[in-house]
């Protein structure tokens, strides 16, 4: 019976070990990869992006992927503390 409680408790303190280990990594990979980003360089889309306007939210926009659109700055939500890029949609051309 003993064996069996510490054999539980071993497994169940390396799950938590492992798991955070990767959550860790990869919000790590994806602020810093953010972060680099200077001020108005270039960048373009991997993938389609889906989204809607700041403030209302009321407007849907969908950005192609291949897009190359130009950044203008770089925050990090108030409410989640994710990174986000500010993008100015008039100048993007398609």
């Amino acid at each position: 019976m003993k064996l069996r409680t510490i054999t539980r408790d071993l497994l169940l303190i390396i799950g938590i070990s492992a798991g955070g280990l990767l959550i860790s990594s990869s919000v790590f990979a994806k602020t810093r990869y953010l972060s680099d980003v200077p001020q108005n360089s270039f960048l373009m889309t991997n993938r389609t992006i889906h989204t809607t306007n700041d403030y209302f939210k009321d407007v849907k926009i969908t950005i192609p992927k291949g897009t190359i659109f130009q950044i203008g700055g770089f925050s990090k939500g108030t409410k989640t503390g994710h990174p986000y890029l500010n993008i100015n949609l008039n100048d993007l051309r398609w």
